[in-house]
């Protein structure tokens, strides 16, 4: 895919099921109802030093065929620190990643762009807490291209409902164990978290339970920039 620069928005060949050449705008969505359409969250409050962001990725392969909004990239780079699930300095990270051969994942873009601005980056679990997932379905690749995290979160629990024990393996107890760490690093600096979509939405997600820790946690919507 050709990379295209304008002076509203970069097209990159990543997955990130977001519209360009809008900007983006942080919205409160302090309710506790259905979360709004949205990939990116930015997390503030609790004395935190700076904010931080929360984006949900595509764990799928060639991730790297639809367009990304200039501004994810603008918050990437706001941050100190990129922070994935696994560590990609672990060895057995790196080779599940060479599998994919030349196809380009969302993490291997986002790396790209940290390395160019000497970020830091490392992950929040290890590769056996990283691993064991499932596939994809086109469904689910849809809601992503919708940014609909609520659509994705109830189709997941649709296709693993005779796995009770499954989702809460791949999810909510993932989810609960990476939270110390995430509010560890947030607090000594700015972060980036890249996780997979499906840990963002649902009452065991990422989302309600920085919330419930007492964090702001709003959606970055497409048409203004932020200001501190």
């Amino acid at each position: 895919m050709k990379k295209i620069y304008s002076g509203s928005s970069i097209t990159v060949c990543i997955a990130l099921g977001l519209l360009s050449g809008v900007n983006f705008r942080c919205s409160a969505d302090t309710k506790e109802g259905p979360l709004q359409n949205a990939l990116i969250w930015r997390i503030s409050g609790n004395n935190l030093p700076a904010p931080s962001f929360l984006f949900g990725i595509l764990p799928v392969l060639d991730s790297g065929e639809i367009s990304m909004h200039s501004t994810v990239i603008e918050q990437l780079k706001r941050a100190d620190a990129l922070v994935f699930e696994a560590s990609p300095a672990v060895p057995q990270y790196q080779q599940v990643k060479a599998l994919e051969g030349k196809n380009r994942s969302q993490e291997e873009i986002l790396m790209q762009i940290a390395r160019s601005e000497e970020k830091m980056i490392c992950g929040i679990s290890t590769p056996d807490q990283h691993g064991n997932s499932f596939v994809w379905n086109d469904d689910m690749i849809q809601a992503y291209e919708k940014s609909d995290i609520e659509r994705i979160h109830a189709l997941i629990s649709e296709l693993l409902e005779d796995s009770p024990g499954v989702f809460d393996q791949l999810f909510a107890l993932r989810n609960a164990s990476r939270l110390p760490a995430m509010t560890s690093l947030m607090h000594d600096q700015s972060c980036f978290f890249a996780v997979g979509a499906g840990h963002l939405a649902g009452d065991s997600g990422l989302i309600r339970l920085l919330r419930k820790k007492g964090y702001k946690v709003s959606p970055v919507h497409m048409d203004f920039w932020f200001h501190d």
